[in-house]
């Protein structure tokens, strides 16, 4: 037979916390020691969501550099290299019709 531990997150222990707070003189000094570990649960709470979120950032960078080398190369490098001096003197041209 189900009893009332089997219906709240935590069970016994949430029960018990529940009781020791609703007694005023426990509750003074429980309070600062529940504040610790609320902290402390916090403090781990944010770390691992940082981890998490450097965890997904490498793993979707892996997968953009998997799915570039699956399509293929789309640019060599000499063809950007040779595109480089080109632009420039496409400016420099049209900077010298323009009186620059």
């Amino acid at each position: 037979m189900a009893d009332l531990t089997d219906y709240i997150p935590g069970g016994g222990w949430t029960l018990a916390a529940v009781g020791l707070l609703t007694v005023p003189g426990v509750r003074n000094q429980v309070r600062p020691v529940a504040k610790v570990v609320v902290r402390a649960g916090l403090v781990v709470a944010d770390g691992l969501k940082e981890f998490v979120a450097e965890a997904r950032e490498q793993t979707e960078d892996l997968v953009a550099e998997a799915r570039a080398d699956r399509e293929g190369p789309t640019a060599s490098p000499t063809t950007e290299v040779a595109t480089e001096p080109a632009k420039a003197r496409s400016r420099r041209t049209s900077q010298a019709e323009a009186g620059v």
